[in-house]
Protein backbone atom coordinates (compact mmCIF):
# COMPACT_ATOMS: atom_id res chain seq x y z
CA UNK A 1 0.00 0.00 0.00
CA UNK A 2 1.01 3.54 -0.79
CA UNK A 3 -0.27 6.62 0.07
CA UNK A 4 1.31 10.05 -2.11
CA UNK A 5 0.22 13.24 -1.07
CA UNK A 6 0.83 16.50 -3.79
CA UNK A 7 0.00 20.10 -4.00
CA UNK A 8 0.55 20.48 -7.60
CA UNK A 9 4.36 21.72 -6.11
CA UNK A 10 5.10 19.07 -4.10
CA UNK A 11 4.91 15.62 -3.47
CA UNK A 12 6.00 12.83 -0.55
CA UNK A 13 4.83 9.16 -0.79
CA UNK A 14 4.26 7.42 2.27
CA UNK A 15 4.81 3.25 2.02
CA UNK A 16 6.39 0.61 3.26
CA UNK A 17 10.36 1.56 2.58
CA UNK A 18 12.51 4.15 4.04
CA UNK A 19 12.27 7.53 3.83
CA UNK A 20 8.35 7.83 4.98
CA UNK A 21 7.08 4.75 6.36
CA UNK A 22 3.94 4.75 6.71
CA UNK A 23 2.46 3.22 10.15
CA UNK A 24 -1.28 3.96 10.16
CA UNK A 25 -3.99 5.33 7.94
CA UNK A 26 -7.77 5.94 9.31
CA UNK A 27 -10.45 7.17 7.92
CA UNK A 28 -13.91 8.08 8.70
CA UNK A 29 -17.13 9.74 7.41
CA UNK A 30 -20.35 11.16 9.96
CA UNK A 31 -23.70 10.20 8.57
CA UNK A 32 -26.24 13.30 9.03
CA UNK A 33 -29.77 12.04 9.37
CA UNK A 34 -32.78 14.37 9.28
CA UNK A 35 -36.49 13.31 10.73
CA UNK A 36 -39.64 14.37 11.33
CA UNK A 37 -41.43 13.62 14.96
CA UNK A 38 -45.37 14.85 15.86
CA UNK A 39 -47.25 15.46 18.42
CA UNK A 40 -47.71 12.22 20.23
CA UNK A 41 -46.05 10.20 17.85
CA UNK A 42 -44.05 7.53 18.64
CA UNK A 43 -40.57 7.17 17.56
CA UNK A 44 -39.85 9.31 14.09
CA UNK A 45 -39.93 9.54 10.78
CA UNK A 46 -37.02 9.42 8.61
CA UNK A 47 -36.68 12.23 6.48
CA UNK A 48 -33.31 11.87 4.51
CA UNK A 49 -29.48 10.96 5.23
CA UNK A 50 -26.12 12.90 4.49
CA UNK A 51 -22.87 12.63 4.20
CA UNK A 52 -20.12 14.28 6.69
CA UNK A 53 -17.01 15.82 5.07
CA UNK A 54 -14.47 12.90 5.71
CA UNK A 55 -11.96 12.88 8.33
CA UNK A 56 -8.29 11.02 7.32
CA UNK A 57 -6.02 10.06 10.10
CA UNK A 58 -2.11 9.23 9.09
CA UNK A 59 0.52 8.35 11.02
CA UNK A 60 4.27 7.42 9.60
CA UNK A 61 7.85 7.17 10.84
CA UNK A 62 10.29 9.63 9.44
CA UNK A 63 13.81 7.57 8.87
CA UNK A 64 16.67 9.49 7.37
CA UNK A 65 21.02 8.66 7.80
CA UNK A 66 21.72 12.00 8.78
CA UNK A 67 20.43 14.70 11.22
CA UNK A 68 20.39 17.55 8.45
CA UNK A 69 18.60 14.85 5.97
CA UNK A 70 15.83 14.50 8.64
CA UNK A 71 15.48 18.18 8.66
CA UNK A 72 15.64 18.08 5.28
CA UNK A 73 12.47 15.48 5.05
CA UNK A 74 10.25 17.02 7.72
CA UNK A 75 10.52 20.39 5.77
CA UNK A 76 8.83 18.42 2.52
CA UNK A 77 6.14 17.41 4.69
CA UNK A 78 5.28 20.49 6.22
CA UNK A 79 5.31 22.24 2.71
CA UNK A 80 3.45 19.36 0.84
CA UNK A 81 0.89 19.98 3.95
CA UNK A 82 0.54 23.60 4.13
CA UNK A 83 -2.98 25.29 4.53
CA UNK A 84 -2.93 27.40 1.89
CA UNK A 85 -3.20 24.68 -0.84
CA UNK A 86 -5.26 21.91 -1.56
CA UNK A 87 -3.98 18.20 -1.24
CA UNK A 88 -4.68 15.56 -3.94
CA UNK A 89 -4.36 12.35 -1.98
CA UNK A 90 -3.73 9.39 -3.69
CA UNK A 91 -4.50 6.17 -1.86
CA UNK A 92 -2.41 2.90 -3.88
CA UNK A 93 -3.81 -0.60 -3.39
CA UNK A 94 -5.14 -3.51 -5.28
CA UNK A 95 -7.31 0.07 -6.74
CA UNK A 96 -6.34 3.22 -7.18
CA UNK A 97 -8.42 6.10 -5.54
CA UNK A 98 -7.98 9.60 -5.10
CA UNK A 99 -9.72 12.68 -3.25
CA UNK A 100 -9.30 16.42 -2.00
CA UNK A 101 -8.20 17.08 1.22
CA UNK A 102 -7.47 20.03 3.44
CA UNK A 103 -4.81 20.02 6.46
CA UNK A 104 -6.45 20.37 9.61
CA UNK A 105 -3.36 21.41 11.72
CA UNK A 106 0.31 21.43 10.85
CA UNK A 107 2.23 18.10 10.88
CA UNK A 108 3.18 16.85 14.36
CA UNK A 109 6.47 15.68 14.35
CA UNK A 110 7.75 13.56 17.34
CA UNK A 111 11.63 12.75 17.52
CA UNK A 112 12.41 9.07 18.20
CA UNK A 113 16.17 9.82 18.00
CA UNK A 114 18.35 12.18 16.37
CA UNK A 115 17.65 10.79 12.75
CA UNK A 116 14.08 9.40 13.06
CA UNK A 117 10.88 11.13 14.23
CA UNK A 118 7.32 10.29 14.08
CA UNK A 119 5.01 12.72 12.13
CA UNK A 120 1.16 13.02 12.74
CA UNK A 121 -0.90 14.01 9.74
CA UNK A 122 -5.14 15.24 9.63
CA UNK A 123 -7.27 15.96 7.04
CA UNK A 124 -10.73 16.68 6.09
CA UNK A 125 -12.26 16.03 2.55
CA UNK A 126 -15.55 18.18 2.38
CA UNK A 127 -16.38 16.13 -0.66
CA UNK A 128 -15.97 12.42 1.30
CA UNK A 129 -15.98 10.32 -2.05
CA UNK A 130 -13.18 9.07 -3.25
CA UNK A 131 -12.61 8.76 -7.01
CA UNK A 132 -10.59 7.28 -9.72
CA UNK A 133 -7.90 9.22 -10.70
CA UNK A 134 -8.13 9.10 -14.29
CA UNK A 135 -11.55 10.12 -16.28
CA UNK A 136 -13.34 7.76 -18.15
CA UNK A 137 -14.40 8.49 -21.79
CA UNK A 138 -17.43 7.63 -23.76
CA UNK A 139 -18.53 8.67 -27.05
CA UNK A 140 -21.89 8.56 -27.41
CA UNK A 141 -21.95 9.68 -31.07
CA UNK A 142 -19.84 7.61 -33.51
CA UNK A 143 -18.29 7.30 -36.65
CA UNK A 144 -17.55 3.49 -37.50
CA UNK A 145 -15.46 2.79 -40.64
CA UNK A 146 -17.02 1.19 -43.65
CA UNK A 147 -13.91 -0.35 -45.15
CA UNK A 148 -10.63 -2.41 -44.72
CA UNK A 149 -7.77 -2.70 -46.90
CA UNK A 150 -7.14 -3.69 -49.59
CA UNK A 151 -10.07 -1.49 -51.00
CA UNK A 152 -10.95 -1.37 -54.75
CA UNK A 153 -12.33 1.85 -55.19
CA UNK A 154 -15.61 1.77 -57.44
CA UNK A 155 -16.44 4.19 -60.47
CA UNK A 156 -19.86 4.85 -57.99
CA UNK A 157 -17.81 5.32 -55.24
CA UNK A 158 -17.89 3.58 -51.72
CA UNK A 159 -18.76 4.47 -48.37
CA UNK A 160 -16.21 5.35 -46.25
CA UNK A 161 -17.64 5.60 -42.76
CA UNK A 162 -20.99 5.85 -41.37
CA UNK A 163 -22.71 7.74 -38.42
CA UNK A 164 -24.26 4.88 -35.51
CA UNK A 165 -27.72 4.87 -36.49
CA UNK A 166 -28.57 4.75 -32.82
CA UNK A 167 -28.90 7.36 -31.42
CA UNK A 168 -29.39 6.12 -27.16
CA UNK A 169 -26.41 5.18 -25.70
CA UNK A 170 -25.54 3.00 -22.42
CA UNK A 171 -23.28 5.11 -20.02
CA UNK A 172 -22.55 2.79 -17.01
CA UNK A 173 -21.64 3.93 -13.40
CA UNK A 174 -20.23 1.06 -11.59
CA UNK A 175 -19.45 3.82 -8.91
CA UNK A 176 -21.32 4.09 -5.29
CA UNK A 177 -22.88 7.50 -6.02
CA UNK A 178 -24.37 9.33 -8.87
CA UNK A 179 -21.27 11.73 -10.80
CA UNK A 180 -20.72 14.54 -11.90
CA UNK A 181 -20.24 14.98 -15.99
CA UNK A 182 -18.00 16.99 -18.54
CA UNK A 183 -19.71 17.38 -21.69
CA UNK A 184 -17.83 17.71 -25.22
CA UNK A 185 -20.31 18.70 -28.55
CA UNK A 186 -18.58 19.31 -31.46
CA UNK A 187 -20.11 20.84 -34.40
CA UNK A 188 -18.72 19.15 -38.08
CA UNK A 189 -21.51 21.72 -39.53
CA UNK A 190 -24.54 23.96 -38.58
CA UNK A 191 -26.67 22.17 -35.71
CA UNK A 192 -29.59 23.81 -34.05
CA UNK A 193 -30.85 23.11 -30.71
CA UNK A 194 -28.05 20.66 -29.67
CA UNK A 195 -29.71 18.17 -27.04
CA UNK A 196 -28.54 15.64 -24.27
CA UNK A 197 -31.06 13.47 -22.56
CA UNK A 198 -30.92 10.70 -20.02
CA UNK A 199 -34.00 8.23 -21.14
CA UNK A 200 -34.52 6.98 -17.96
CA UNK A 201 -35.45 9.94 -15.38
CA UNK A 202 -36.13 12.43 -19.14
CA UNK A 203 -33.72 15.24 -17.39
CA UNK A 204 -31.82 16.88 -20.68
CA UNK A 205 -29.56 19.96 -21.40
CA UNK A 206 -30.87 21.58 -24.74
CA UNK A 207 -29.34 24.75 -25.73
CA UNK A 208 -31.85 27.48 -27.70
CA UNK A 209 -28.99 28.44 -30.55
CA UNK A 210 -27.62 27.10 -33.61
CA UNK A 211 -23.94 25.95 -33.47
CA UNK A 212 -21.71 26.74 -36.28
CA UNK A 213 -18.78 24.59 -37.89
CA UNK A 214 -15.56 23.73 -35.67
CA UNK A 215 -18.03 25.41 -32.97
CA UNK A 216 -17.21 23.00 -29.58
CA UNK A 217 -19.18 23.69 -26.28
CA UNK A 218 -18.49 22.20 -23.44
CA UNK A 219 -21.13 21.39 -20.38
CA UNK A 220 -19.82 20.76 -16.60
CA UNK A 221 -22.49 19.41 -14.49
CA UNK A 222 -20.53 19.68 -11.04
CA UNK A 223 -22.35 21.17 -8.13
CA UNK A 224 -21.00 24.32 -7.20
CA UNK A 225 -19.05 24.64 -10.66
CA UNK A 226 -21.81 24.28 -13.02
CA UNK A 227 -21.10 25.86 -16.84
CA UNK A 228 -22.00 26.03 -20.36
CA UNK A 229 -18.66 27.27 -22.52
CA UNK A 230 -18.18 27.83 -26.39
CA UNK A 231 -15.09 27.80 -27.88
CA UNK A 232 -14.72 28.95 -31.36
CA UNK A 233 -11.40 29.63 -33.16
CA UNK A 234 -9.56 29.72 -29.48
CA UNK A 235 -11.98 31.77 -28.19
CA UNK A 236 -14.16 30.92 -24.82
CA UNK A 237 -17.11 32.57 -23.41
CA UNK A 238 -20.19 31.65 -21.40
CA UNK A 239 -23.43 30.85 -23.06
CA UNK A 240 -25.50 29.88 -19.83
CA UNK A 241 -28.14 32.35 -21.20
CA UNK A 242 -28.49 29.36 -24.28
CA UNK A 243 -29.51 26.99 -21.71
CA UNK A 244 -32.92 26.12 -21.94
CA UNK A 245 -34.77 27.22 -18.91
CA UNK A 246 -36.26 23.42 -18.11
CA UNK A 247 -32.87 22.23 -18.48
CA UNK A 248 -31.57 19.75 -15.24
CA UNK A 249 -27.76 19.54 -15.09
CA UNK A 250 -28.63 15.81 -14.55
CA UNK A 251 -26.20 13.37 -13.19
CA UNK A 252 -24.43 9.59 -14.05
CA UNK A 253 -26.67 7.64 -11.38
CA UNK A 254 -25.11 4.45 -10.34
CA UNK A 255 -25.97 1.62 -13.02
CA UNK A 256 -27.10 2.01 -16.26
CA UNK A 257 -27.88 5.26 -18.13
CA UNK A 258 -29.31 5.55 -21.29
CA UNK A 259 -27.94 9.01 -22.83
CA UNK A 260 -29.71 10.16 -25.80
CA UNK A 261 -28.51 13.24 -27.89
CA UNK A 262 -30.35 15.29 -30.29
CA UNK A 263 -30.89 18.10 -32.25
CA UNK A 264 -33.28 20.05 -34.13
CA UNK A 265 -32.05 19.94 -37.37
CA UNK A 266 -28.64 18.25 -38.57
CA UNK A 267 -27.92 15.43 -35.99
CA UNK A 268 -25.25 13.93 -37.87
CA UNK A 269 -23.40 16.95 -37.65
CA UNK A 270 -22.61 16.29 -33.76
CA UNK A 271 -20.03 14.44 -31.95
CA UNK A 272 -20.59 13.99 -28.60
CA UNK A 273 -18.09 12.77 -25.67
CA UNK A 274 -19.20 12.46 -22.06
CA UNK A 275 -16.04 12.30 -19.44
CA UNK A 276 -16.81 11.74 -15.72
CA UNK A 277 -14.97 10.08 -12.62
CA UNK A 278 -17.08 7.34 -10.73
CA UNK A 279 -17.46 7.86 -6.91
CA UNK A 280 -16.55 5.33 -4.25
CA UNK A 281 -17.82 5.21 0.05
CA UNK A 282 -14.36 3.40 0.58
CA UNK A 283 -10.90 2.60 -1.28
Amino acid sequence: MEVILSNGKNEVKLGETVPYVLQNFETSVDIENYETKGINQDGARKDGSTLNPRSIFIELTIAAHTHEELIDLKRKITAVCSPKKEITLRYVDINIREIIATPLKMPYFSEIHKNASKCLLYFKCYNPYWSDVLQIKNDIAKWFDAFIFPCEFLQEGIELGYRDPIKIVNVRNDGDHKCDMFIKILAKGNVERPKIMNVDTGEYIALNMVMHEGEIIEIRTEYGNKSITSIINGQRKSIWSKKDYRSVFFSLYPGDNPIKYDADDNINNMDVTIYYKERYLEV
